[in-house]
């Protein structure tokens, strides 16, 4: 309770503590740096020209996210340079490695609140449907100092659509994507009547077995269904809105393909993965000065997952051993969060929070094993192994606390000076458990990060920017306490000694855009210690593996957009390219082959033409590229995979008294290439033709 008390005095005492600086009021008419017209608070806190950002930041609009016919929002941000996708075997729950960082280290939020993930080997899915989202932001690089754990590579903030402006307002799109004879539907309802904001949605998706250029991919299937209520009521100067969300996913787990000894069998299944979300936020934009702006939200979030796992083995010639597992996590998620934005001295403007997230987590775990021995040819085989199944059911809490604070301040023309700390708190528990390798208790630990940015934007069309900035991230709850019994042939236990993983960056950036040419890039390097990954169990040795902290990785990079528009032509060649290497160490290993395409691109030539008010077109030929990517295993062993290069075209049409109709069509894999990316397990579509009709009325 001390714990608990001592973060809301010091919360309170952040949020408050620019008021007592500056008693006296400001007259922000006369300010010349930041006005109350021009500073907007969004996902990534304050929303600037970009110009004004020392972060790394990519904004992908609802419209390219409809171009790119994606059926899911990891897919919509592959080219995104530094942005490497992940499908962890399963073809409907993908996640984003950001920098080299894996998607247990990428925070996902959806309106700025988080997608909590505590029973995970690889972090959260985006559980959302595409047709939702009005934007989604994403910042590359730590970003701890106002978004906390996870937050080592970066963060996806989903931004969803809202009301609408008219009363009644009917949004409609259908896709089909011919690699997996799938289809998706989704519809909105949508207005604004008086003050009062709405909007209904509903979508459903049923996508199925992958083909490749070789083949029809076995248990790649997924079906998903999105719905979303949402009101809001609108004052001149305030907004409260209340929503509710629900997605539902049920998926394939693509197994070993071939299978390795002494596996015989090996099947996985996600029947049930299912994330519900009540929500109910405010903001308030005219307040004395010198505070600018209040806004908060509390939200209930539960995510549910049923996950299968079936095993066959013949370690030797005349023995049988079966494995039959099933774990049902339910993960309840209450979190409160409350921002202050003030207006000191006429060119500071200063964002102070108070973040508070409770994770309470009841994780039941099935196991049931048998094994046979064939002594005789002529005889059936003998059961030696049969422990008549077992469950064990664990509950476990995670409470954290976080105040912070960042300070944009105009100190000289055309420089900003941006910089913050934040403080956390974890509180964590075991606090029943049934299973004899496992023991009660609690763990705690806090953590502060800061981060300095300065940007320059004095020569015309060109932002100079630079960035130092810490990230951090506390253990699951399977990591700390729990530990799985999937994905391996032996167990994996926690470890209640798990340090937080900690995390230095620095980077250098330009970005210039004089209407034709335009250029983004940013030179990074990045250091993390504490690393938590598995290893030999300390004490059990090779019969059970266990999380660890290792030594550090390091990793240097360079993400680059570029491209030109000759307006009157249409034209528009372009690039995405990332770059990067990186190195692992621990105890027993230290290598550069970890299993990374060292530089990832797209390049294209895009011509969009406006035919008149009401018809538009564009055309997009695009080759996507990645080098080789080695792995290498503590036992020395190097897995290679091989480069590949895909040739793709896409396009559409525009049509509509305002042009808010829109068809299109994507061909991709041309050349039908057959290829895996380095980071996903299964291998990629074939040629293929992906379509989307969306209609708005």
């Amino acid at each position: 309770m001390n714990r608990k008390v001592q973060a809301a005095l010091i919360g309170t005492g952040i949020i408050l503590c620019p008021l007592l600086a500056q008693a006296q009021e400001t007259d922000l008419q006369t300010s010349q740096k930041l006005t109350t017209d021009t500073v907007k608070v969004t996902a990534t806190k304050v929303e600037r020209p970009l110009e004004e950002i020392p972060y790394s930041v990519e904004s992908i609009a609802a419209e390219e996210i409809q171009r790119k016919t994606a059926v899911g929002i990891a897919e919509a941000l592959r080219d995104i340079p530094g942005v490497e996708v992940t499908d962890g075997s399963m073809a409907g729950s993908k996640r984003v490695s950001i920098r080299g960082e894996t998607g247990a280290r990428v925070l996902i939020m959806i309106d700025g609140q988080k997608i909590s993930e505590q029973k995970s080997m690889d972090g959260a899915v985006y559980m959302i449907d595409p047709g939702l989202v009005e934007r989604v932001e994403v910042i590359k690089g730590p970003a701890s100092v106002l978004y906390g754990s996870e937050a080592i590579g970066g963060v996806v903030n989903i931004i969803t659509k809202k009301g609408g402006e008219k009363p009644v307002q009917i949004e409609t799109g259908i896709n089909y994507d011919s690699s997996t004879d799938g289809w998706k539907e989704n519809i909105a309802l949508a207005g604004k009547i008086n003050r009062f904001g709405y909007r209904l949605y509903g979508s459903y998706s049923d996508q199925g077995k992958r083909q490749s250029a070789s083949r029809t991919l076995d248990n790649t299937a997924y079906r998903e269904m999105n719905t979303k209520a949402y009101l809001d009521y609108q004052w001149d100067d305030a907004t409260v809105a209340f929503s509710y969300e629900n997605f539902k996913n049920s998926l394939d787990v693509y197994g070993m393909d071939p299978l390795t000894f002494p596996f015989t069998r090996f099947y996985q299944n996600l029947p049930t993965w299912n994330r519900e979300k009540y929500s109910l936020s405010f903001d308030i934009r005219k307040l004395p000065a010198p505070l600018v702006k209040l806004s908060g939200n509390v939200f209930h979030q539960n995510t549910y997952k049923d996950f299968l796992m079936e095993m066959d083995m013949q370690p030797t010639a005349n023995m049988n051993v079966e494995y039959r597992g099933r774990s049902k996590n339910d993960l309840d998620t209450i979190g409160a969060q409350l921002q202050a934005d003030w207006l000191l001295f006429n060119d500071h403007y200063v964002v102070t929070g108070f973040d508070y997230v409770r994770d309470s987590l009841t994780a039941d775990d099935f196991a049931h094993q048998q094994a046979w021995m064939q002594m005789n040819p002529m005889m059936p085989p003998i059961k030696i192994v049969d422990d008549g199944g077992i469950l064990y059911r664990n509950k476990a809490e995670n409470d954290t606390y976080a105040v912070y604070l960042q300070d944009e301040w105009s100190f000289a023309k055309n420089f900003m000076l941006t910089g913050g700390f934040r403080h956390t708190w974890v509180s964590t528990e075991l606090s029943k458990t049934n299973n004899p390798n496992l023991q009660t208790g609690s763990h705690s630990d806090n953590s502060i990060v800061g981060s300095v940015g300065l940007t320059y934007s004095g020569i015309p069309d060109t932002t100079l920017r630079v960035l130092w900035a810490q990230g951090y991230r506390n253990a699951t709850l399977q990591q700390l306490y729990i530990g799985t019994q999937h994905g391996d042939s032996k167990p994996t236990y926690g470890n209640t000694d798990l340090r937080p993983e900690e995390s230095q960056n620095i980077e250098v950036g330009v970005r210039y855009d004089n209407g034709g040419f335009y250029l983004d890039t940013a030179l990074f390097g990045n250091q993390t210690k504490n690393l938590i990954t598995t290893g030999e169990h300390l004490t059990l040795g090779d019969a059970a593996s266990q999380f660890i902290n290792i030594d550090k990785s390091t990793s240097y990079g360079l993400d680059t957009s570029i491209g030109y528009r000759f307006a009157e032509l249409g034209l528009n060649p372009y690039a995405s390219i990332g770059f990067l290497k990186r190195r692992f160490e621990s105890a027993g290993l230290k290598t550069w082959k970890t299993g990374r395409a060292a530089v990832q691109s797209r390049l294209g030539m895009r011509y969009d033409k406006e035919h008149s008010s009401s018809f538009g077109y564009y055309i997009d030929l695009f080759g996507r590229f990645a080098d080789a990517a080695d792995y290498e295993e503590t036992a020395g062993n190097i897995e290679r995979n091989p480069g590949w290069a895909t040739l793709n075209l896409g396009g559409g049409i525009r049509f509509g008294n305002k042009q808010q109709h829109s068809f299109v069509i994507n061909l991709n894999n041309l050349l039908d290439k057959e290829y895996k990316a380095a980071r996903e397990s299964i291998p990629m579509a074939g040629v293929s033709v992906a379509a989307g009709l969306n209609l708005a009325f």
